[in-house]
């Protein structure tokens, strides 16, 4: 019956003078003056920065509190006590109640996301990460957005893009990759060449796996081309040894860079059929499955001269762990004819102690129509021989 003579009008009470009809204003300052003060936008701001700043409860507690009393059709709480006004023509609370609601809902966003500061100085929302490289998203708040943007299109995207490994960066000029190889991490591998930062920008990589970053349950050399080549920008130079040869001869053949240098890289697969090749595969096949047992045999077979101690310091015991968990370097699938056609120079460098690395060399040096230099007096540990530094720079400058 309420309901009904509302549709239809109030009537006029005897000995009451009849409510003069409502003007509905148009335009101009009437209009302002006529629209309640509730649903303005700044009285919209207003709410939501009142949530913003009720930090005494929770925002899950006002969610179920408002549940609960949307159920029992009662008051809520001191913010929004107007259900016991619906039905009785005040739209007024009912409006407000509304604004309340969705300003909570809001808030209840926010207050379960990253904050960070918007470009107008407001608080704002950062968005997830996700791996190799960590991204972050920065948007225009509510408080601002109104008056600067619109609000679609949103603006552009901000990327900054983060190693998901340990890299160090020294001295400043040409930038120069250094990719380390197996059981050494970056620091040990380059120690003989960090001189060269006062030519060249260093950046040593060290491997996912390696110290200091945490173990790696399985590595592979395909899963770390790829995240190693992101690290990688136009014009640097790439310089991988051993194991980070393979690496490296898998992201030049993906991205342009100024130069390349590999030092006795295991890519066996480019020479099966050696018979100096399979003898060394064979062998790699029955080594030991204990870290101090495996470098006692591993370290001799690739012709490196480095004395174990008892016991293994941390940092070789970490890297013998990496080691053993790698992928096996020559199931790598090195594509030959892309580094062939790429225009940048290649440099191959062996050490004259191992006829198997000599023959991966030599498919290199012809497939690719890489430079050769042999550096003896070290073995496999191309980076420590005399005359490696000298080597390497002169074909850096030369690139």
């Amino acid at each position: 019956m309420r309901t009904a003579s509302r549709l239809r009008g109030r009537q006029a009470t005897p000995g009451r003078s009849p409510r003069p009809p409502r003007q509905r204003a148009t335009a101009g300052p009437e209009r302002d003056a006529a629209r309640p003060a509730w649903s303005s936008s700044r009285e919209r701001l207003a709410i939501t920065e009142i949530h913003r700043r009720d930090s005494g409860r929770d925002a899950h507690d006002r969610a179920a509190e408002d549940a609960v009393a949307d159920e029992a059709g009662g008051p809520t709480d001191e913010r929004s006590g107007a259900d016991r006004n619906r039905g009785r023509g005040h739209e007024k609370h009912a409006c407000s109640r509304r604004l309340e609601r969705r300003a909570g809902a809001a808030l209840h966003r926010r207050e379960h996301s990253r904050l960070v500061t918007c470009e107008s100085g407001h608080f704002s929302t950062k968005k997830a990460v996700f791996r190799p490289t960590l991204f972050s998203r920065l948007r225009r708040c509510l408080e601002c957005r109104p008056e600067a943007v619109p609000a679609w299109p949103a603006q552009p995207s901000i990327f900054a893009p983060v190693p998901d490994f340990h890299v160090e960066t020294i001295g400043s000029g040409p930038r120069v990759v250094l990719v380390h190889g197996s059981v050494g991490n970056g620091a040990a591998t380059w120690e003989s060449l960090r001189s060269l930062a006062e030519r060249f920008e260093l950046a040593i990589v060290d491997r996912p796996g390696y110290p200091p970053n945490p173990p790696l349950q399985r590595a592979d050399f395909e899963q770390q081309a790829t995240e190693i080549g992101e690290l990688v920008r136009a014009g640097d130079h790439l310089v991988g040894h051993s194991y980070g040869g393979v690496i490296s001869l898998l992201i030049a053949a993906q991205q342009p860079v100024r130069s390349l240098t590999v030092n006795e890289p295991p890519a066996f697969g480019v020479a099966r059929g050696n018979p100096d090749v399979e003898e060394f595969l064979a062998k790699m096949r029955v080594a030991p499955g204990e870290p101090r047992e495996y470098l006692a045999y591993f370290l001799p077979l690739v012709g490196s001269s480095l004395k174990l101690s008892d016991p293994l310091p941390p940092p070789l015991e970490a890297g013998a762990r990496a080691a053993m968990v790698e992928r096996p370097p020559h199931e790598a699938e090195i594509p030959l004819d892309a580094l062939a056609r790429a225009p940048f120079p290649k440099l191959v460098v062996t050490g004259g102690h191992n006829p198997a690395f000599d023959a991966v060399a030599d498919v290199l040096e012809q497939r690719l129509g890489a430079r050769r230099a042999v550096v003896p007096g070290a073995g496999h540990s191309i980076p420590r021989a005399p005359g490696y530094t000298e080597t390497l720079i002169r074909f850096l400058e030369s690139a």
